[in-house]
């Protein structure tokens, strides 16, 4: 089944950002991301360790101490805006997406497809953010470029299609795009179904 997940597809909007990278950088770039994630992973889980128990609070202040309840809520209301800004500063692509739009892209857990004004070449390495929709869930990882195709003619400035296969991703990074492939699928499916 792992085998198979990798190659179901879905057309998906997205943002993406990208940026060619030098092969010889890629162990490296790879240690920092994994590092990068684990310090994320621990301030997410401290801050989601916080909500639990300022949530035990207010229930435990609500009926005797109901100014010490609004206090709580204020403070956690604090604790999440606070929260969002250091998620922006740790994750510039959530805080930067303002200046483009999202593109459409043919998305699975084995890698990406999508269109490019520029030709790129075969076996260039990509650093890779991608922003999931609607629940704006931020994908970093790596690629490789394995097909660069011109799409339409030059004449009518079709572009290329180009054709990324993830070379390194986090197993989580991994597991948040095949729910969000089969997600897609099966809304596609039923929106399908409701038509026909």
């Amino acid at each position: 089944m792992e085998d198979r997940r990798k190659f179901f597809r879905v057309q998906d909007n997205v943002y993406l950002r990208y940026r060619v990278m030098e092969k010889r950088d890629l162990d490296q770039a790879i240690l920092n991301a994994r590092s990068n994630a684990e310090q994320q992973r621990r301030l997410l889980q401290s801050m989601a360790d916080i909500d639990e128990k300022l949530i035990d609070l207010e229930a435990s202040t609500r009926v005797n101490h109901p100014e010490i309840t609004r206090a709580l809520i204020l403070l956690n209301l604090k604790i999440d805006n606070l929260a969002g800004v250091v998620r922006a500063q740790l994750d510039p692509s959530l805080s930067d997406r303002d200046d483009q739009a999202p593109q459409q892209i043919s998305l699975g857990a084995g890698g990406f497809g999508f269109s490019s004004r520029e030709s790129m070449r075969v076996g260039d390495m990509l650093e890779l953010t991608l922003v999931l929709l609607p629940q704006v869930k931020t994908i970093h990882g790596f690629g490789e470029i394995v097909e660069c195709e011109l799409h339409g003619d030059d004449a009518t400035g079709g572009g290329y299609r180009v054709s990324v296969d993830f070379t390194y991703l986090s197993e989580a990074d991994r597991e948040s795009i095949v729910a969000h492939v089969l997600n897609n699928q099966s809304r596609q499916l039923r929106e399908s179904k409701n038509r026909g």
